[in-house]
């Protein structure tokens, strides 16, 4: 019925998790490298790393360097590019191009997939892509399901993707901006497992956004999750290659995240009507601890980072 396979990307914090997801036989298990890599739960080593390839029996291993790199981690990220070539990872997905270059001038044989969150919104982009030797990308979450489908028609031999599940991505700065206003302000951070963070919202917003800080600065994002399974029949007909399944502020330890997976699987693997479909949709949002919402792939009232509580009525 479908031209081609839609391939299922899952992010990764730790070696059991990702083991478990080999078993469910997942096409890509996403990883972070510490100091390399932001938005994970958690991170892995390369010795982690290496293991972890040599046993995965099913799923390929992609490593995902989302950092924005200064000139002082130039050297580090080559030996790691390196070092990432003699394992023979399978992917390594990037945002900024300091990851591509290298790779270039190195004659590395590494297949690159970009993923800058926000900036693909168009395939008037790709060509330029290609012409460097990236014949894979991510586009932005903030696109309609029409966008989506023009983007696929005029796609060529771009391999394209989108997140399907996980928090929207906002902002990124490389300063900390929590710590002095947290200190002035007297307040007490949430924590999700080692990740201390705040919820800022404007006062006529129904939903906060997710605040925090890690090693390369502060990090904001929707207090929802993005969860597109309802459209999955919709997304297929658009031809898309793939669906990112981002386990940033998702729990595994409760079997969580298994319950996401299982159940985007299930849907790409048969061709579920939509009663089906919205029944999938309601036992994730029972599983998980925050809202879901299709955000762009539904209405303009599903985009719940733009409620206002003046028009919670005008849904």
């Amino acid at each position: 019925m479908y031209e081609s396979k839609i391939n299922l990307f899952v992010t990764c914090c730790n070696f059991k998790l990702a083991t478990q997801l080999d078993k469910y036989q997942i096409d890509y298990i996403i990883v972070g490298i510490k100091d390399f890599s932001t938005r994970f739960n958690n991170y892995f080593d390369l010795e982690t790393l290496s293991n972890l390839k040599q046993s995965l029996k099913y799923s390929k291993l992609c490593v995902c360097l989302n950092n924005i790199y200064s000139e002082f981690d130039i050297s580090g990220l080559e030996k790691l590019l390196v070092k990432l070539d003699e394992l023979k990872v399978d992917l390594v997905m990037f945002s900024d191009f300091a990851v591509a270059q290298i790779v270039d001038e190195k004659k590395l044989n590494l297949e690159l997939h970009y993923n800058p969150e926000t900036l693909v919104t168009s395939y008037g982009q790709f060509d330029f892509y290609l012409e460097n030797k990236i014949n894979k990308v991510n586009i932005a979450t903030e696109l309609t399901l029409s966008e989506v489908k023009k983007i696929c028609e005029n796609k060529k031999q771009m391999f394209v993707t989108i997140k399907g599940f996980g928090l929207g991505f906002i902002m990124h700065s490389r300063w900390n901006m929590i710590d002095t206003f947290v200190d002035y302000a007297n307040l007490e951070k949430a924590k999700f497992n080692s990740v201390e963070y705040l919820l800022i919202k404007e006062d006529e917003r129904k939903y906060p956004n997710i605040i925090y800080q890690d090693h390369t600065g502060t990090q904001m994002l929707t207090g929802f999750y993005i969860c597109c399974i309802k459209q999955i029949n919709e997304l297929k007909a658009t031809n898309i290659n793939g669906l990112i399944i981002d386990a940033l502020f998702v729990h595994d330890d409760d079997k969580t995240l298994a319950y996401v997976v299982n159940a985007y699987k299930y849907a790409l693997n048969h061709n579920l009507n939509q009663n089906q479909l919205n029944k999938l949709y309601h036992f994730i949002a029972q599983k998980v601890e925050l809202d879901i919402s299709p955000n762009f792939f539904g209405n303009h009232s599903d985009v719940l980072h733009t409620l206002k509580e003046s028009n919670e009525n005008d849904k």
